[in-house]
């Protein structure tokens, strides 16, 4: 049954059971009164006269949606609307981390990977270019192959031509580094070094490219020459 409050006018509801004809002392929650109720006290049986008086108690409250109190299912959808809300929060936690994983391990294959990539995507040369990023290797895999030497004089000017070919065996394209010439006595001992580049900075795969350096005024007591690439750990 409904019991309304005296003082403050809000309506409780207690077990039918619970009050007898020597009333039941109340404490209200809402202003601290004590009174006694008695049977007699009970709000009608009505539900929608009942529904109407605890409408008023609550109507300055909530105004207009004082009928939103009544509806059974609000506090459920309420609750299920926090959760939905909370799990889609968490739902895109998760897929932004997934996606920045993803995005870290592509840039990672696109990084070391990048030789591959720019050998069957010419193009994409240019895309790690505008990152800073060399996607030519040097030329490692290239070799010198019909090397041959030829002294001669021209202008009164002692000089040995090398003639030879860059061959490119690789799948890739290559940086050519500069040829490294080196002359060494009759003891193995090295007398000179020089360093020469050719026209050429650049060779496809399975390309060959003639070359020819001159080395004008050779040390005396030369008696072997080496040619070689540039070391990769050394610059010119």
């Amino acid at each position: 049954m409904l019991i309304k409050c005296p003082q403050c006018q809000v309506i409780y509801n207690i077990d039918d059971n619970v009050l007898n004809d020597q009333g039941l002392k109340m404490h209200c929650s809402q202003c601290n009164s004590v009174f006694t109720a008695f049977l007699s006290d009970a709000l009608p049986k009505d539900p929608e006269t009942s529904k109407n008086e605890v409408a008023e108690m609550f109507e300055k409250t909530y105004g207009d949606n004082i009928e939103d109190l009544f509806a059974p299912e609000l506090s459920n959808r309420s609750k299920t609307k926090i959760r939905v809300i909370r799990s889609m929060v968490y739902k895109n936690k998760i897929n932004w981390f997934l996606i920045l994983i993803i995005l870290a391990l592509f840039s990672s294959l696109l990084y070391f990977l990048r030789y591959d990539v720019v050998r069957y995507a010419p193009n994409a040369e240019k895309f790690y270019q505008k990152l800073g990023i060399e996607s030519i290797q040097d030329g490692r895999y290239l070799q010198l192959d019909h090397l041959s030497t030829e002294e001669f004089v021209s202008d009164n000017i002692s000089k040995i031509k090398i003639k030879g070919i860059i061959n490119n065996p690789s799948e890739y394209t290559l940086n050519i580094l500069p040829l490294k010439v080196s002359c060494y006595d009759q003891n193995g001992q090295k007398i000179s070094e020089t360093f020469h580049r050719i026209d050429q900075t650049r060779t496809y795969p399975h390309f060959k490219i003639p070359f020819e350096v001159v080395l004008t005024n050779p040390t005396p007591g030369y008696k072997n020459i080496q040619i070689t690439f540039t070391d990769f750990t050394k610059g010119e």
